[in-house]
């Protein structure tokens, strides 16, 4: 079983493996609490499609709006199941072709990828 999603927020960190149909990608996605904190999510997701044609945009740290579906599918030879994120298709969170700040120390050091 899939769930499909539409507009969900994340941060593009890079590209991790690119192919011809296909781009393994690093994504961070945070969940805001009751209390005003934040539970973040890192993500290698799989871009393809329009997300794929596009990734040549994005920079590290770009906030963008992402579509797509997060499955769980089991091997039964393996007998092991394991998360999936396809990201079909994005836009800039702001409608800005770029979001990247150039230069922000205290955030850098916070986040998972660097």
């Amino acid at each position: 079983m899939a769930i499909s999603f539409s507009k969900a927020f994340a941060t593009y960190w890079g590209t991790e493996k690119e192919g011809e149909k296909f781009a393994t990608v690093k994504l961070s996605t945070g969940d805001k609490q009751k209390d005003g904190t934040y539970i973040n999510t890192n993500w290698f997701a799989t871009f393809v499609g329009k997300a794929l044609e596009k990734l040549d945009d994005l920079k590290s740290k770009d906030k963008i709006q992402i579509t797509g579906k997060i499955s769980n599918p089991y091997n039964k030879e393996t007998k092991k199941s394991f998360l999936s994120l396809l990201v079909w298709d994005f836009e800039f969170s702001d409608g800005v072709k770029s979001n990247a700040k150039s230069s922000n120390e205290e955030l850098d050091e916070q986040m998972p990828f660097n």
